[in-house]
């Protein structure tokens, strides 16, 4: 045996030995990093974010049929319902942009659920938690 293959066998045991330690903590990781209310915060995000993105038409109409309280009471006939339907614009694009998130987000756990509460729960099987 050469010296040469002496430094090889013990290049191939190192190399052994680091990918036996990263195999081992990734395990670990999935093993503790998973759990079951992780699987539960991933398909709440998404249903979630779904829920915001099949609903934000609604928020305009919704809004200019029935105003918030904070804009009843403006001077002018129609002037809460054009100001609601303003506002419902605003806040329809906020729901896409949440709801788009959540979708993406939704295989990352760790994240909360970013929507805001929807007029209609489009998913009536599944109980979404907003938070």
């Amino acid at each position: 045996m050469t010296i040469g293959d002496a430094r090889m066998r013990d290049r191939i045991r190192i190399l052994f030995a680091r990918s036996a330690r990263i195999a081992i903590a990734l395990a670990t990781a999935a093993a503790l990093g998973l759990p079951a209310a992780g699987a539960r915060a991933d398909v709440n995000s998404l249903l979630a974010g779904l829920n915001g993105l099949l609903t934000f038409p609604a928020d305009p109409v919704m809004d200019a049929i029935e105003p918030s309280p904070q804009i009843q009471g403006l001077p002018g006939k129609y002037t809460e319902h054009v100001v609601g339907f303003g506002g419902g614009i605003c806040f329809g694009i906020y729901r896409a942009w949440m709801g788009s998130l959540d979708v993406a987000l939704s295989p990352l756990w760790i994240f909360p659920t970013l929507s805001p509460e929807p007029h209609w729960n489009l998913f009536p099987f599944y109980e979404i938690e907003y938070d």
